[in-house]
This record gives structure tokens, sequence and C-alpha cells, in this order.
């Protein structure tokens, strides 16, 4: 979904009818075409089976970051439950999320967008690689 502020970077609710498009995933008998991101993050999802039984897994020290995901989401889930507002909810009613630097095309070809904020950005190149004397 796109959005598009008006002048006054506010939408109207009245005027506001989103146009729907629908994506189709699979093909015409039936089968997932994995010609797009879509179709296949729908064949990942339907594909699963069933829900695993957390309570019978064994997690190991390589699975800490598991255990704290975990941990988080409970502590967060108890938060909303008593009324509080969870961690990285931002309610900024007066500005768009910027989620981060972006492209635009400069005449010629694609660069990356000026950011406030995000200092210069480069191109990652690869380390000369020598093998042997």
């Amino acid at each position: 979904m796109y959005f598009t502020p008006n002048e006054d970077r506010h939408d109207d609710a009245a005027a506001f009818t989103p146009k729907v498009k629908y994506i189709e995933t699979k093909d015409e008998s039936g089968e997932f075409h994995l010609t797009s991101f879509p179709s296949k993050d729908e064949i990942a999802w339907e594909t699963q089976g069933p829900i695993a039984d957390r309570t019978i897994e064994r997690l190991g020290v390589s699975d800490t970051g598991i255990v704290m995901r975990r941990r988080l989401m409970h502590e967060q889930i108890e938060v909303v439950q008593d009324g509080g507002e969870p961690i990285a909810v931002f309610r900024e009613v007066d500005d768009i999320i910027d989620l981060g630097p972006s492209r635009e095309w400069n005449g010629e070809r694609w660069v990356a967008k000026a950011r406030k904020g995000w200092g210069e950005t480069r191109v990652w190149e690869s380390p000369v690689v020598t093998i042997g004397r």
C-alpha cells in the first residue's frame, strides 16, 4: 500500500478510496508459479506443515537469541495487557516515518538519495585477495 500525503502532510479520510490490485500467486492449474516474491512467500507459508510443539523442544547455548526474543515478546504482551505501549511503536501524527535511504534518478543513473542523519553512503567493495606468494 502506498501513501502520498496532502500539502498539510495529512491524509484526507473522506477522499480515501484505495485501489485494490490482487497479485496472483498461482497459475491456472492452481500451482504456485514462483515468478514473484509474493508467490514464493505464499508457498513458504502454505507448505510449513503443522504448528510445532514448542513444549518438547530442547534449546541449546546457540539458541540464546531465540530465548531472548521469546522473553521480549512475552514481556511486551504483558505491557499491552496492562494498558501500556509496546516498544518500537511510534504514534507520530505530524510526520511520515522514513524507512531509510533509497535511490533517486540523477538523469543518468540511479544513485543513493541524500538523507539527513545517515552520513555518507558508499558502495561496499570486495578487498583484493591474493593466493600464494
